[in-house]
């Protein structure tokens, strides 16, 4: 089969496009793919093989991503400029990692931060986090495809968590009874990882279901889920008694205002 032939990870990246599509993020050629030349050849010189997820992720995403988290864009420039860092990082004797000399890491951010997978056969591997002083890196998704799909709804759920927080933590007087700020906090963040919880158990169910029937949730679909399992959940009562929505309440990505850079 060729590089170009369809697979579940080409079909996903392309629903994710399509999540995407009429959006500020979306819009206008704002995202632009590698050619399969240039993934072959980064791969070559990387020297490590490239896990199937990663190659679709690339060709549809890599020459233009679809966002700049500071100095991180998942890009294929990010991929090979991470390359300048990871050795380094990954040799401190006291790191003590099994997998430290099977990895890829694809994307590092200020702090001596990393994204890796694992190279463990797996063409849709775990995602994992490392900080420089950390004794191992830490799990951060069960797979790649995973991680890619909750970083970008995460995109849009963003804004109305941030204007949330602000109208009820910082400005609002509708929970009586807590007088301070801190108190305040409190109940919203205990709150949103009762909600954080019962999401991450939804994907690792997802994820496991998809694994068998051979295709990936695309994002839409999943939200669909998530707003089917959530409205179930004893939290969703505390959620409406507390007088916040339904974090990641919607289907169809809410619209962004277009970034100035």
């Amino acid at each position: 089969m060729g590089f170009l032939n369809i697979n579940k990870y080409n079909l996903f990246m392309r629903q994710i496009q399509f999540f995407i599509g009429g959006t500020a993020l979306g819009k206008g050629g704002a995202v632009r793919g590698c050619t399969p030349e240039t993934i072959r050849r980064t791969e070559t010189d990387l020297g490590k093989p490239m896990p199937l997820a990663l190659k679709a992720w690339y060709q549809h995403f890599g020459e233009r991503p679809i966002w700049y988290d500071y100095d991180a864009d998942y890009s294929i420039r990010d991929l090979r400029e991470t390359q300048e860092i990871v050795n380094a990082l990954l040799s401190y004797e006291k790191i003590q990692w099994e997998h430290k000399d099977a990895v890829l890491a694809f994307s590092s951010r200020l702090g001596e931060q990393l994204l890796l997978v694992e190279l463990n056969g797996e063409e849709d591997p775990p995602v994992y986090h490392y900080m420089e002083e950390d004794i191992r890196p830490t799990l951060v998704s069960i797979a790649f495809t995973t991680h890619v799909r909750s970083v970008i709804i995460g995109l849009f759920e963003g804004a109305s968590y941030q204007e949330e927080y602000s109208r009820v933590v910082l400005r609002s007087n509708m929970w009586q009874g807590l007088e301070t700020w801190e108190e305040k906090r409190k109940l919203f963040d205990d709150l949103f990882e009762e909600a954080h919880l019962i999401r991450k158990q939804l994907t690792e169910d997802i994820h496991q279901r998809d694994q068998k029937r051979g295709f990936i949730t695309p994002p839409m679909s999943f939200q669909k889920q998530w707003i089917a399992e959530f409205s179930k959940s004893a939290t969703w009562v505390k959620f409406q008694e507390a007088g916040l929505r339904m974090p990641y309440g919607w289907v169809c990505p809410p619209q962004l205002k277009k970034s100035g850079n």
